[in-house]
């Protein structure tokens, strides 16, 4: 069974804003953010005082990463990451290698990684379906 994650936008230029879920089930330790999709980057990306404030442990290997504003090294950890689809039913992707990084404009940038768990239409009256099933 196909479920749905409808975004509204205000336009097709508006950046498409995630809620989603972010926990460390070794600790069982997360909470609420909010994420950009962003299919010019290629891992998800999540700023380190995000997981901070959750108390989230950051420890993972180094990993490049090359943006438009510069480079930087990153650490790659293991999240689960949850989405309350529009059915209510919850999405979870457990153990979603993410890119720690100490400074970006929002909590989140969604890559083009996502792709491999979500299928998106996006439509010019500004909605986003991510399809998952």
């Amino acid at each position: 069974m196909t479920r749905t994650l409808t975004m509204k936008r205000a336009s097709s230029l508006n950046v498409i804003h995630v809620p989603m879920m972010v926990l460390d089930p070794a600790i069982m330790k997360g909470g609420q953010i909010m994420a950009d999709f962003d299919t010019g980057n290629d891992h998800t990306c999540i700023r380190r005082d995000v997981l901070n404030t959750m108390g989230i442990p950051i420890a993972g290997r180094p990993m490049p990463v090359h943006g438009v504003t510069g480079s930087s090294i990153g650490t790659v950890v293991k999240l689960t990451l949850g989405f309350e689809m529009d059915d209510g039913h919850r999405c979870t992707i457990d153990g979603h290698e993410v890119i720690v990084i100490g400074a970006m404009s929002c909590q989140c940038l969604l890559g083009r990684d996502i792709l491999n768990i979500f299928s998106v239409e996006l439509r010019t009256d500004g909605t986003a379906i991510f399809k998952h099933g």
